[in-house]
């Protein structure tokens, strides 16, 4: 399910071809607890980092369209005590149904967090052919670990619904590279997602993993929906006796009240 937070935002789009975003959070939902995922924590508990107090993340993000067909992103959220993060993206539409899109993102340590230093660079292709979306792409990961992922924060990246983040693509020295599709037939709403992740050997202990997913999405009434979602990863580790298969199936069924 999605994950909330507890945060005071503010958006403006009263700058020309600009729109500004400046927020604070303190709290955030559903994260990876065992005994009550659906309690809000302490921004530090979920990035699972500090053993003291601090006062959660705040950030500043700008999108400006004044080029034609040009989409620029910057951002900057600061996690007091913890980590900085910033970057920005770019998107550019060639022609109707093809787009360019580029990614970057900096970690690194402030005040009393540990001491890290992260790069994450991506590129893809977004392709319409017919009614069909597909995405190749390639997500590099340098230097430590993210710590501002999917199992942690939640925050968004390029690969998408990843369902299991069984092959490591957020650990450092990861290369990830993937294709996502999507379509729709009706209004039923279908997605895919496979990815190859090749490690750092010499950290790490998998050579490389591999995950595909599937999601399917059917609208039953303006508010009742049911959805289907299946993966299966792959880890190949070091010694072949270490070899691990895993898969997944949630059934999510949903009522907009």
């Amino acid at each position: 399910k999605p994950r909330s937070l507890e945060a005071v935002l503010l958006t403006t789009k009263d700058i020309p071809h600009t729109g500004l975003t400046v927020g604070h959070a303190d709290r955030l939902s559903n994260w990876q607890d065992d005994e009550d995922k659906w309690r809000f924590k302490n921004i530090e508990d979920t990035l699972g980092t500090t053993n003291y107090a601090t006062r959660g993340v705040s950030w500043v993000e700008a999108v400006n369209n004044s080029i034609t067909n040009l989409e620029v992103a910057v951002y900057d959220a600061y996690a007091y005590d913890i980590a900085n993060v910033a970057g920005g993206r770019v998107k550019y539409t060639v022609c109707d149904g093809t787009a360019l899109n580029g990614y970057y993102r900096h970690e690194s340590d402030v005040g009393r967090g540990t001491d890290r230093t992260s790069d994450m660079y991506g590129a893809s292709v977004q392709q319409k052919v017919g009614g069909v979306t597909l995405e190749p792409g390639v997500l590099s990961i340098h230097g430590d670990s993210l710590l501002f992922e999917e199992n942690r924060t939640g925050i968004n990246h390029p690969l998408g619904s990843s369902m299991m983040i069984y092959s490591g693509i957020f650990n450092g020295g990861a290369d990830n590279y993937y294709l996502k599709a999507t379509t729709k037939i009706g209004k039923t709403s279908l997605y895919a997602l496979y990815n190859y992740t090749c490690q750092d050997v010499v950290t790490k202990g998998m050579k490389d993993g591999q995950e595909l997913d599937f999601v399917v999405k059917q609208p039953i009434t303006d508010r009742f929906t049911v959805a289907l979602k299946v993966g299966a990863g792959y880890r190949d580790s070091k010694s072949a006796a270490d070899d691990t298969v895993a898969t997944d199936a949630r059934l999510f069924v949903t009522y907009d009240f």
